[in-house]
């Protein structure tokens, strides 16, 4: 995603934002009228009550929709941009952590390995083939982490490479 099209994106969704805001305090407005109407021919005191606290907080909502509407834009333009390229930073970050080969995370599997297989090898015959199977599978394993961890390295530097170009 560009970031012109995450501008676009944050204009759509300030203008729905806006819309919505109009629409509650016009309804606002609408609720709040209707409501003195009913003050005004409720015969009794408890429902003019209830009525009474329910235009307080119409006209709490209609304030906060009023004060949400003519709030300053506090956030400079490429605020949503670098806090999305940020995150997809972090994010990146955190799977190639997840799938680097290192001696840490390598050396419970590998150990694994090495109890199956020796297993095997002191058993029966009926192992012949785990002693085959379990290491193409840890290399297959081993290979896919590999891969995988180079895609991410290479997507992070893709990043790096655009964040240098836009700045």
């Amino acid at each position: 995603m560009t970031v012109e099209e995450v501008r676009l994106r944050a204009y759509a969704l300030q203008t729905r934002i806006h819309r919505n805001l109009i629409v509650t305090i016009a309804v606002g407005f609408a609720l709040l009228v209707f409501s003195a109407m009913m003050v005004l021919r409720l015969p009794q005191t408890p429902p003019r009550v209830i009525v009474a606290v329910l235009m307080v907080l119409i006209v709490i909502t209609i304030n906060r929709a009023y004060r949400a509407f003519w709030a300053p834009d506090t956030l400079p333009d490429d605020a949503a941009p670098s806090a999305c390229l940020d995150f997809y930073r972090r994010e990146l970050t955190a799977q190639y952590r997840a799938v680097a080969l290192t001696w840490r995370r390598l050396l419970p599997e590998i150990a694994l390995l090495a109890v199956v297989v020796r297993i095997s090898f002191m058993a029966t015959f009926r192992f012949d083939s785990a002693r085959i199977l379990l290491p193409v599978f840890l290399a297959i394993i081993l290979a896919g982490r590999y891969w995988r961890a180079r895609k991410l390295k290479r997507t992070l530097e893709t990043l790096d490479t655009f964040e240098k170009e836009d700045n």
